[in-house]
């Protein structure tokens, strides 16, 4: 009973991590013109973030928990949502509004 939980757990960890890491192509109309940093921001400027501070508590591409395994972060609609890795956020970066919309149902 001990091994088949063990293994059921690191099959799911595995699919999780494969899930955050996967290669996408890169789409030439992406949206990220639609996000706008202000021109006061320094992205090298480390802040202290906390979960309230957050759009949603997770990662809204691979549905990690976004706090927990925060790896990036930016800001759409004056909203700062967070990513448990690049790759993640670059995918919500392709259609910020899709990925908003699909939580929201």
């Amino acid at each position: 009973m001990y091994k088949t939980i063990t293994s059921l757990a690191m099959f799911t960890a595995t699919i999780i991590l494969i899930a955050c890491k996967q290669q996408t192509k890169q789409n030439p109309a992406s949206n990220i013109d639609t996000i706008k940093t202000p021109k006061f921001a320094d992205s090298t400027k480390k802040i202290t973030l906390t979960e309230a501070d957050l759009a949603s508590k997770k990662d809204l591409v691979c549905g990690m928990p976004a706090f927990r395994f925060m790896k990036d972060t930016t800001i759409f609609n004056k909203k700062i949502f967070a990513f448990c890795s690049k790759e993640c956020k670059d995918e919500f970066l392709k259609n910020p509004k899709g990925y908003i919309t699909k939580t929201i149902k």
